[in-house]
């Protein structure tokens, strides 16, 4: 793609970070102008705008999507990319200037928190195409889609995910405030009957955690599906069984520094697609967001999404 003449749309969700979005837009705006980069923006106000102003920015000519905000931000900004029929999604440049508590999908790419050095990265893109994953779920208006550019959990994961929703609205650190309600709720939570198909795989029994992955952290650097490439054609998927606070405590450690398979009660497995059903009402969550109740199907889009990255940007080898 030629990106000597790109016209940038910047999708700005102004509570990311506890409001640093808003504040800081102004800062951004300077440099934008200073670096003589084409551009507008719109700012969000309820969930579902991204999706909205991005199909109206691709109807206006933009080939170039700027998600400013947290990983909820940047998911819905890709879903919009994703659902917008006009233009192929690998065919609009994705990028993201990092603004929430977390920024999980940014730091498996190492883009820079540095507004400056992330909006340098727009000035002679770099790209690199991944894959995606699709979950399809039955709610109440009939079956609903949405799609995940980075990881979806089930079981304790969702139930972190739902006692943590005020994080990117607080300001408060990601990993720390992570750590703490990892810490205080598992405890609360107890495992639950599931049943799990894959390509060549199925299991069933009671079951602490799922998570499928696209990208490798989640949860302000957890490292729940360390195996992760973006790029691979496969879904990656830990499953936990049931096990005590206590051991769970204990092993800590393993969550962020990609040792987490050496846990005898924790798997991995590759799959094409993904269908997962168990006790009633229990939830999904992607990307940090909340969505509908299992039974859900889970599929992936092989290189789907043509992301901005740094130059430097390199993909290890398929463990």
């Amino acid at each position: 793609m030629n990106s000597a003449y790109m016209k940038w749309f910047f999708v700005v969700n102004p509570q990311s970070g506890g409001g640093k979005a808003a504040r800081e837009w102004s800062k951004i705006e300077r440099i934008l102008v200073r670096e003589n980069l084409s551009f507008e923006a719109a700012f969000t106000r309820s969930p579902g705008d991204a999706l909205r102003l991005v199909a109206e920015a691709v109807e206006k000519g933009f080939r170039g999507i700027v998600a400013v905000g947290g990983d909820g931000t940047v998911s819905e900004t890709a879903n919009g990319i994703l659902i917008q029929r006009k233009i192929p999604s690998d065919q609009i440049l994705f990028a993201c200037i990092p603004m929430g508590s977390g920024n999980d999908w940014a730091r498996m790419y190492g883009i820079p928190r540095n507004y400056e050095q992330a909006i340098g990265l727009l000035r002679k893109p770099f790209t690199f195409t991944q894959d995606i994953g699709r979950i399809t779920w039955l709610d109440s208006p009939g079956q609903q889609i949405r799609y995940f550019n980075n990881i979806a959990g089930f079981l304790f994961e969702a139930f972190l995910t739902e006692k943590t929703l005020h994080v990117d609205k607080s300001g408060v650190k990601g990993q720390f405030v992570y750590i703490l309600a990892l810490l205080k709720y598992m405890f609360r939570f107890r495992a639950s009957q599931v049943t799990l198909r894959g390509d060549d795989f199925s299991e069933s029994g009671p079951r602490l955690l799922i998570t499928v992955g696209i990208g490798k952290y989640n949860g302000g650097g957890m490292s729940l599906v360390p195996r992760s490439l973006p790029h691979d054609g496969l879904l990656d998927i830990t499953v936990a069984d049931d096990m005590p606070a206590w051991e769970i405590l204990r092993n800590i450690l393993k969550i962020y520094n990609g040792n987490i398979y050496r846990h005898p009660k924790i798997r991995h497995y590759r799959s094409r697609s993904v269908w997962i059903d168990g006790d009633a009402g229990l939830k999904t969550e992607a990307d940090g967001e909340l969505l509908g109740t299992i039974p859900v199907k889970i599929d992936l889009i092989p290189q789907a999404l043509c992301v901005v990255v740094p130059p430097s940007f390199s993909i290890p080898p398929s463990l």
